[in-house]
């Protein structure tokens, strides 16, 4: 009776701690840090869908998941929120909140089951890690005085669905596996529901980005070699432990074929081919300064600092124990599962960013799927330190007061989520004078407006280029906000940037 009550208030106890977390994500993004639609992909891609199945030829042949998620969401806000809120930006940017704060949050739920469950942590212990864990996400590029990324910025929306959200459905879809111990959609006594789950998301890892699809490859990667020494300690002949691996391991096969296949796909659409007149050796040289840029230039020290220190701590530690015990051998496999992964993730970035733009390593949903890895690093050595030495637990609350601290005042404000790098509320009044003037000329039945637009030093007046007329008049008619769809005509005008003050 007592075990069934203290696994009821436990489970009370995580419930309480995960509605806390999105709370906390949802605040962020839905207020302090909204996901304005604003430029002119936000435009496009806000109503802008695809087919569910890769098309060849097209310009981004595989990329599925952003490409109709995107406009899902935003097509939820202006058709059931905007009616009762009538503010029609706002409920586009309370839906895309949400699903980000709902995705974060089954991050942390993940991590904690695969990392931090698997020591058998105390309840305080994990809370700790867990807490520690999540202000590290956000202290890790924290070095400027203003305009500092964190684990879960981007440029704009629509990189935030583009990059961001792939590289967490990716690592979800990891974390499921790591959580489950193999690779396997045909595992008896697995769920139908559970299997449905996991093949859903490894469809939408691997036809989500090419940046962020290398996540789960690297994972499944690592699996099948770690699987295939397994087996060649017991069998001498290559040949038998590579027939044995296949038939063992058929789900991880399937995985690894499937991307390839999406590899062909990309390779064959019209992105691709604009990026063929770029040279990989022309480039590698900076995608490899980028690449370490990230460790020396980019990280906070105290990001370092903290991580770098719990991760001797448990090395140390595990190399002096002589007598290991069988959650210590976890820990050590859960240790080259991640460095394994982080030099496969590397490699592969480095030289696709050679291909076709070594600055995408300066971007925070682009590097994901290396900062992830480290990020678990950290965080199971950290439970090991603390499974291994109690008495490390009294300093956490003063660790994790010094990153509240850091993550909330010092070292300046975090980047803002839109391309002119305006306050989102500047971006929103823009957007609603923008949609006002069309709004007006179409209930006056007219079927063009001329749109007077802040000018802007780039030649096609990006962020709110020339060109995204048509994308506004797309998204506004789809979501019902006109009656007909408009031909807008869009006039850069410096007395627009005087209107709202901006340069």
């Amino acid at each position: 009776m007592q075990t069934q009550k203290t696994n009821k208030n436990n489970k009370i106890l995580w419930i309480a701690v995960y509605l806390l977390i999105f709370a906390g994500m949802f605040i962020f993004f839905g207020y302090t840090h909204k996901l304005i639609v604003f430029d002119s992909d936000d435009w496009l891609f806000a109503s802008f869908t695809r087919s569910a199945l890769p098309e060849w030829k097209s310009w981004n042949p595989t990329r599925i998941l952003p490409e109709t998620f995107m406009s899902f969401c935003a097509g939820i806000g202006a058709h059931y929120i905007y009616p009762f809120t009538h503010d029609y930006i706002g409920a586009m940017a309370f839906v895309f909140a949400f699903v980000l704060s709902v995705l974060i949050t089954l991050y942390f739920r993940y991590m904690v089951k695969y990392t931090i469950h698997k020591m058998k942590l105390t309840d305080f212990e994990m809370l700790c890690v867990l807490a520690t864990s999540i202000l590290l996400h956000f202290v890790i590029y924290k070095r400027f005085d203003s305009s500092n990324m964190h684990m879960f910025s981007e440029a704009n929306v629509t990189c935030i669905f583009f990059y961001t959200i792939p590289a967490i459905v990716n690592v979800i879809t990891v974390l499921s596996f790591a959580v489950i111990g193999e690779i396997n959609f045909f595992k008896k006594g697995s769920s139908t529901v559970t299997r449905a789950f996991l093949l859903l998301m490894v469809y939408l890892s691997i036809n989500s980005n090419m940046f962020q699809s290398i996540i789960l490859i690297s994972y499944v990667g690592m699996y099948l070699l770690l699987q295939l020494l397994k087996i060649m300690r017991k069998r001498k002949s290559v040949k038998l432990s590579l027939a044995l691996l296949l038939r063992k391991n058929v789900s991880a096969f399937i995985i690894i074929v499937c991307w390839c296949v999406s590899l062909v796909y990309e390779a064959g659409g019209g992105r691709a081919d604009d990026a063929a007149s770029t040279g990989i050796i022309a480039n590698l040289g900076k995608s490899i300064s980028n690449y370490f840029d990230i460790f020396f230039v980019m990280m906070n020290r105290t990001y370092i600092l903290v991580t770098g220190v719990f991760i001797l701590m448990a090395f140390g530690i595990f190399i002096f124990t002589k007598n290991k015990r069988e959650w210590e051998k976890k820990y050590a496999k859960m240790l080259i599962y991640c460095t394994g992964t982080i030099i496969i993730t590397s490699v592969y970035l480095i030289l696709l960013t050679a291909k076709t733009n070594p600055d995408y390593l300066k971007r925070s949903g682009v590097i994901f799927g290396i900062t992830f890895y480290i990020m678990i690093i950290g965080v199971i050595s950290m439970a090991y330190v603390f499974k291994r030495t109690r008495k490390v637990i009294v300093v956490m609350p003063l660790v994790i007061f010094i990153l509240l601290n850091k993550t909330i005042y010092i070292s300046g404000t975090f980047t803002v989520i839109n391309s002119a790098g305006y306050y989102e509320n500047k971006c929103k009044e823009i957007d609603e004078y923008i949609i006002g003037k069309v709004t007006e000329a179409d209930k006056k039945g007219k079927t063009e407006v001329t749109v007077k637009i802040p000018k802007y030093k780039t030649e096609d007046n990006w962020p709110v280029a020339c060109y995204g007329n048509n994308f506004m008049a797309d998204t506004l008619y789809r979501h019902g906000v006109t009656t007909r769809r408009m031909a807008i005509y869009m006039e850069p005008d410096k007395a627009i940037n005087k209107k709202f003050g901006i340069d």
